[in-house]
């Protein structure tokens, strides 16, 4: 997957996740706790069949949507 983004609040990462799937792309929002930050809510496009396929995604993402995101595992 890719992860373009974190957020504190479910309803701001839902927000991001609208606008992405509006543009085509297939975004979920990853539930994430911590001990020391709580709960945080990631946004991530895909997943992805190999990690090559998530960086071309990455590199589209960053030209035409401005958003320098990670490649991570989906696990």
């Amino acid at each position: 997957v890719v992860q373009v983004a974190s957020f504190k609040t479910s309803k701001d990462a839902e927000q991001m996740k609208g606008l992405l799937i509006l543009k085509g792309f297939e975004v979920s929002v990853v539930p994430v706790t911590t001990l020391n930050q709580g709960t945080w809510f990631r946004v991530v496009i895909g997943p992805y069949p190999n990690r090559n396929l998530a960086e071309k995604a990455q590199g589209i993402l960053a030209k035409t949507e401005h958003l320098h995101g990670m490649v991570k595992s989906a696990t």
